[in-house]
């Protein structure tokens, strides 16, 4: 019998995500779909984000699967209110919508998988036809609130 001694390598995990905010109201023209900015980091590990230039955007550093969502409240709306997540601008990568809003704030929350490449980036774009403006309203760490975390390769 000869004693071997196995030194196990610790599972390393190396956190790579970020969660952004905005700390002011923004409005969502009736009929039209605005991308939502965020203003406000609660944390980003690789410079997702910049608060200034760009500010709509999550832009993803290294290649790999993310989880991807948005969570905003809006009010005042008697319309369809939809939200969508954008891929480099264009591409609708998700999409919820919600019916015929009889005029209650509402607090929709939506989340994706995706395959995503170094460089791409995501944003969170809101459609409402309430028939008026209507806002999305700023709460400290709670709306709206964007996020990306990298959940695997």
């Amino acid at each position: 019998y000869q004693n071997h001694a196995h030194a196990m390598a610790a599972e390393s995990t190396q956190d790579v995500s970020c969660r952004v905010t905005h700390d002011a109201s923004q409005s969502i023209s009736n009929n039209s779909t605005t991308k939502l900015a965020f203003n406000t980091e609660i944390f980003d590990t690789d410079s997702f984000h910049d608060n200034t230039t760009n500010n709509s955007r999550l832009t993803i550093p290294e290649d790999g699967k993310y989880l991807v969502g948005i969570n905003f409240m809006i009010g005042g709306t008697s319309g369809h209110v939809n939200v969508g997540i954008l891929l480099n601008n264009d591409k609708n990568i998700g999409l919820a919508a919600i019916p015929n809003v009889s005029g209650a704030s509402i607090a929709p929350t939506m989340s994706i998988i995706a395959d995503l490449d170094a460089d791409d980036y995501v944003e969170a774009a809101v459609y409402q036809d309430s028939g008026s403006a209507a806002s999305v309203s700023s709460t400290a760490n709670y709306t709206p609130i964007f996020w990306a975390v990298k959940i695997g390769d």
